[in-house]
């Protein structure tokens, strides 16, 4: 299979596995706005649990690492506890410009997906390259 070929598999299977975790990310948060928690708290919890998900999902699925070591899930913690952040940060900006729950979270989704494609696409990267070294 050419270089292109496999990129674009694993951009389909990325954004496929993103899509299950955004309706997860979503499901979870409105739920958690339904129970009276901070709309700060409710993103940052459905958010870390579509995370850890997500990475589950794509170390098995997309970017064939099954086996993983805590070095690599601390790392892994690291960068996305930052893309979190920056996610809730846009997700709470776009709420207070739109006071409209629905826009700010999908605002949130577009812009980070861009964003973890290219965190996650490096990361397994530099995990298949330490292992070849």
């Amino acid at each position: 299979m050419s270089k292109l070929n496999v990129e674009l598999k694993n951009l389909l299977i990325f954004i496929l596995i993103g899509l299950f975790c955004v309706l997860i990310d979503y499901l979870i948060y409105i739920l958690l706005l339904n129970l009276d928690l901070n709309i700060v708290l409710s993103k940052i919890l459905s958010s870390t649990v579509s995370v850890l998900i997500n990475y589950i999902l794509n170390s098995k699925y997309n970017f064939q690492n099954k086996k993983l070591g805590v070095k690599y899930l601390v790392l892994y913690v690291v960068i996305y506890s930052i893309l979190i952040l920056i996610n809730t940060l846009i997700n709470y900006l776009f709420y207070l410009g739109t006071d409209n729950i629905d826009y700010a979270f999908l605002i949130a989704t577009i812009l980070s997906t861009f964003i973890n494609y290219v965190s996650v696409k490096l990361f397994f990267r530099r995990i298949n390259n330490d292992r070849k070294n």
